[in-house]
């Protein structure tokens, strides 16, 4: 009789951790899950401001080029100008 009852809490007690270790494994997992999302919309938010820097930055360095162009166009055609008129 003690031999099954025995037995009978032993039983009781390995479903009992096992439960416990699966509640653990869930609720671990669900905090893994919780922390990738946030880290996920934190490097999004992120790479999108450092793209609206560089995007800036490209934009300002064109403007600056297509302005030294149109700069050194000018100077070519008043130069130019000059040039015909004494002709």
């Amino acid at each position: 009789m003690q031999r099954v009852f025995r037995g009978h809490l032993g039983r009781k007690v390995a479903k009992l951790q096992f439960m416990q270790r699966v509640e653990h494994d869930s609720a671990n997992a669900l905090i893994n899950s919780c922390a990738v999302q946030i880290s996920r919309v934190w490097r999004g938010h992120r790479g999108r401001m450092v793209w609206k820097y560089i995007r800036k930055e490209m934009a300002d360095f064109l403007l600056a080029l297509r302005e030294d162009e149109a700069r050194d166009e000018e100077e070519e055609y008043v130069a130019m100008q000059s040039l015909l008129r004494w002709k």
